[in-house]
């Protein structure tokens, strides 16, 4: 089948034709280098001043948390919040939504969506037509 060009470059079903400058050459990102891993060697400075500091950022946040270093009630708080997650790990609730009479698995659809809506595991009723 012989293609017929339009003035645009593209063929009768509206394809570009081969050789044409819309065509993208895949390859062709215009960023050639990807991401810098570090902008002039900043991040590495400032990990490492970080690691250099940790020490004393940990005493820190230890004596704003005794109380030792005077703060608002709210610093206070949250520094002591902060070290026993980081030391003891953060509390996991358990979270069950068993019925009185069986678990979630065994209920029929209706009895979810009653648990769901109000917290029973009656069936549900359907909504009366008088007003």
């Amino acid at each position: 089948m012989e293609e017929t060009v339009k003035n645009d470059g593209r063929n009768e079903k509206g394809c570009f034709l081969k050789g044409h400058k819309a065509i993208v050459i895949k390859h062709n990102t215009g960023n050639k280098g990807g991401r810098p891993k570090t902008i002039k060697g900043q991040v590495k400075d400032a990990l490492k001043i970080a690691e250099d500091a940790m020490p004393e950022i940990i005493k820190s946040m230890i004596a704003r948390a005794t109380g030792e270093e005077e703060c608002p009630k709210n610093v206070q708080q949250a520094a002591a919040e902060y070290l026993i997650e980081r030391i003891y790990g953060k509390v996991t609730l358990p979270v069950s939504v068993e019925g009185k009479d069986k678990p979630p698995k065994d209920m029929t659809d209706d009895e979810l969506i009653s648990v769901a809506s109000n917290g029973s595991t009656g069936a549900v009723k359907p909504p009366s037509s008088t007003p």
